[in-house]
């Protein structure tokens, strides 16, 4: 048994003894608080970054740690999201950033849905990164795909962006 913890929040344990099994178990909570508090600091920088893209960390019962990135095409027509591109989930392995998360599969249906279209186009621009792929190199990515697709959909459509009517600005 340890005598002496310095820590107050471990009072309940009985006049700060701990036993090692104990002390363990705090450390490892410690640990996964430290690590919880790191993602979403890191979340909350990206969604300041990204428009059309949220990023979040989603409860999962089996202490994983599960990020659903959602593409809410924020600044694209309503009209065209009559056929939506469903969130990309990623399990955070434990020893997150020294690893790159996993993307998780949820039975996509078919070709020619927008979702395979967009993840297909995620797994190719993800592999041509260098690893371990951070959370922000993958939001940025699902941004940039999603819209591709998003917007070769409204070409294929009759409808489009600004840039895709007119063109792009150009330094003169």
């Amino acid at each position: 048994i340890l005598d002496r913890f310095d820590c107050p929040s471990c009072n309940f344990l009985g006049q700060g003894q701990l036993t090692s099994r104990s002390f363990t178990a705090l450390t490892l909570q410690y640990i996964v608080l430290q690590r919880n508090q790191a993602l979403r600091e890191e979340v909350r920088t990206i969604n300041q970054q990204l428009v059309d893209t949220d990023v979040a960390i989603i409860p999962d019962g089996n202490a994983r740690t599960i990020m659903k990135f959602s593409f809410n095409a924020a600044s694209i027509s309503p009209m065209l999201l009559q056929q939506p591109i469903e969130p990309l989930k990623l399990l955070v392995p434990a020893n997150y950033p020294q690893s790159s998360p996993v993307l998780l599969e949820n039975g996509d249906s078919g070709e020619d849905d927008l979702s395979v279209k967009a993840k297909s186009r995620l797994h190719r621009c993800l592999r041509s990164l260098l690893h371990p792929v951070t959370l922000e190199d993958i939001a940025r990515s699902w941004d940039v795909c999603a819209r591709q697709v998003i917007t070769e959909y409204a070409l294929q459509n009759g409808g489009g962006s600004f840039s895709s009517q007119y063109g792009t600005w150009e330094t003169v």
